[in-house]
Formats: structure tokens, sequence, C-alpha cells
């Protein structure tokens, strides 16, 4: 069975067939070690002005492109850092409500249903060979 990483960071070290990233960074040495990652597909914020925003999406996407890895990375207009996440604030702790307050998360459906789909889109066409 075809092993899928959830973080695009790390999809270079250990043997993966997929990763996928949501809102994530893009570590200042990505250069050094990308070029060995599986496929990615990741979504960013366009609107999230974070270390983990849309420049990082961005920077990714670039690299990807340039080291020729499979990947689809977009950046959703209007989306903020966080916006898949569409948790009751009654079932996060304090810390978590302050977080989210404070980086602007903010769910965003649209964003969410089409990040949602190219994932499942690129999962299914990359681990099957199609």
């Amino acid at each position: 069975m075809p092993k899928v990483r959830l973080s695009g960071t790390s999809a270079a070290k250990h043997g993966c067939s997929g990763a996928s990233v949501n809102y994530g960074g893009c570590p200042s040495d990505a250069e050094e070690w990308i070029s060995q990652a599986c496929p990615i597909v990741g979504s960013y914020g366009g609107s999230d002005n974070s270390p983990l925003g849309w420049r990082a999406g961005e920077r990714l996407d670039r690299l990807l492109t340039e080291l020729d890895v499979p990947h689809d990375i977009k950046v959703y207009p209007g989306a903020g850092h966080g916006f898949m996440n569409d948790h009751d604030p009654g079932d996060q702790t304090l810390l978590l409500r302050f977080l989210a307050r404070v980086s602007g998360t903010e769910y965003d459906e649209a964003a969410t249903r089409d990040a949602r789909r190219r994932t499942i889109e690129f999962f299914d066409c990359d681990l099957k060979g199609t």
C-alpha cells in the first residue's frame, strides 16, 4: 500500500507516495532537499499573511516547478489561515480559540470544498498512476 504523508515539508524524508499540505510553511533550506520530494498537493489562503501563508505557497509552487516535482499548489484569493477549520469554538481550548482569533482563522466553505476535491483527485490520480 502506498505511503501518504500529510506534510509537504517532510515528504522527501519518508519515502512517501504523496503528500498534502494545507497552509504550511516552506522552510528556508527547502532548495537543498525538495528535489527528492514525492508529489505534493497544497492549499493556501491568499489573505494569510503569516509565515505559513500565501508566500509559502507561492515559494513551494515555484521550487517544485523549477525542480520538476509533480505538484498541485493553489492559493485561494480571500481565504485566510486555517480556512478549512470549521470547528465549533465550544470544542476548542481557550488557547486554540485565542490563536484562531490572532491568526485570523476563518472557515471558507468554497475554498475548503475545492481544496478537498483537489486533494482527493490528486491522490486518486497519483497513487493509482493515472
